[in-house]
């Protein structure tokens, strides 16, 4: 898995469904992915966005930064998905909710 850093953690942290959107908003290939992770971030479960890129096979998490395997992500995170959208399915809900997630 490969880390790389270009704005500090700082400015990153408890933005990840902004992050992950824009992210999505800029790459439209990419999956928005909102679920849970319970490892390498806070104690405990935690809501959590991530992106998706290669049908599923390539994880981008912009909070940290981090490119790799979706399924090394999934047991590093102990990541579980609960919503998948692509571009035109993600930019509706942000318009119709008002916000970036979550989205109940």
């Amino acid at each position: 898995m490969k880390a790389f850093s270009r704005t500090p953690l700082g400015r990153r942290h408890g933005r990840c469904y902004e992050l992950a959107s824009r992210y999505v908003l800029q790459h439209e290939d990419a999956v928005l992915v909102h679920g849970t992770v319970a490892k390498g971030f806070e104690p405990g479960r935690m809501n959590h966005a991530w992106c998706e890129l290669d049908d599923g096979a390539t994880v981008y998490d912009p909070t940290i930064e981090c490119l790799g395997d979706t399924q090394e992500y999934a047991q590093r995170h102990e990541a579980l998905p609960l919503q998948r959208l692509d571009q035109k399915a993600m930019a509706r809900r942000i318009c119709d909710e008002g916000h970036w997630g979550p989205w109940d």
